[in-house]
């Protein structure tokens, strides 16, 4: 399960089932109960980001596309050579990512050049030129603008990691998890780092007062963990919650929100659970 507030409109919900390796894409209206079916998709999403009023998806495969409400598809813009799309992230507005990359980086630029017999100011595009980024296998910082991917610098984080992140107040904060051990970072520079021996699920969630990871063992409801530093929470699990089953976090409409799966017989059932934003204490029940 991943899933993704879409400011105040909303939630997105993404739901991979094994049995036919097909991810289907739901949302719901931030006044209704139930969930939209949007779209299905072939392979398992691994990372998803609101972007105005689309779905960034991003799958096991490294390709991404925009989904709309509609659930029309747009591919999205590939990266040049030897790169890798780990993650995605937005602020609504730009989308950011994190890459591997093993080869050279090729940005194209347009060059431009003086009318003759013109002020500077006048100018004239003429063959484009390339600005490259060359060295060894790294992890990149990027931001989409127009036509390009743009690195923004490296993210000094273990090359094999697993990654999330989010957009924040104009800042990407990234978390890596790599041999039991969760790295935090903002815009590339490393925030705090801490272990978590049994780790199968991590989310960056954004809220009003700041940005929270929220990581999980196969048991529980998870912890919260501030991301600038503060006390802990380990949250409640709610009644029902199955051992192994497959959860996500999110933070939409005031509200933290659990969502884990509920399987019998005949078929799975998504539960939610509400957490308030304060005590992070459950509201109700699944």
């Amino acid at each position: 399960l991943i899933a993704t507030p879409a400011d105040d409109r909303g939630l997105w919900l993404t739901q991979f089932n094994v049995d036919n390796a097909i991810s289907i894409l739901r949302f719901r209206d931030k006044s209704g109960d139930s969930w939209a079916d949007v779209a299905q998709m072939s392979g398992q999403i691994i990372s998803a980001a609101s972007y105005g009023t689309q779905l960034a998806v991003l799958d096991s495969d490294g390709e991404w596309q925009l989904i709309g409400a509609s659930g029309v598809a747009s591919t999205g813009l590939p990266l040049p050579g030897q790169s890798n799309l780990q993650c995605l992230a937005s602020d609504g507005s730009t989308i950011w990512a994190i890459a591997r990359v093993t080869g050279e980086f090729a940005i194209p630029q347009p060059a431009t050049r003086r009318k003759p017999g013109t002020q500077p100011s006048t100018m004239q595009a003429v063959e484009s030129t390339t600005t490259r980024w060359t060295g060894g296998a790294r992890l990149l910082i990027l931001r989409l603008d127009s036509q390009h991917w743009q690195p923004l610098g490296p993210l000094p984080a273990p090359f094999n990691a697993e990654f999330t992140a989010i957009a924040l107040h104009g800042h990407l904060i990234t978390a890596a998890l790599m041999d039991k051990t969760i790295s935090l970072y903002r815009d590339g520079s490393p925030l705090r780092e801490f272990e978590y021996h049994d780790c199968a699920r991590f989310e960056l969630l954004a809220t009003d007062s700041g940005a929270l990871l929220w990581a999980t063992g196969r048991t529980g409801a998870g912890s919260l963990y501030p991301v600038d530093g503060g006390p802990t929470v380990n949250l409640t699990a709610p009644a029902g919650l199955p051992d192994e089953s497959d959860r996500a976090a999110a933070v939409s409409l005031g509200r933290l929100r659990l969502f884990f799966t509920k399987s019998d017989a005949k078929n799975t059932s998504i539960l939610e659970q509400k957490y308030d934003l304060q005590s992070f204490k459950p509201i109700g029940a699944p």
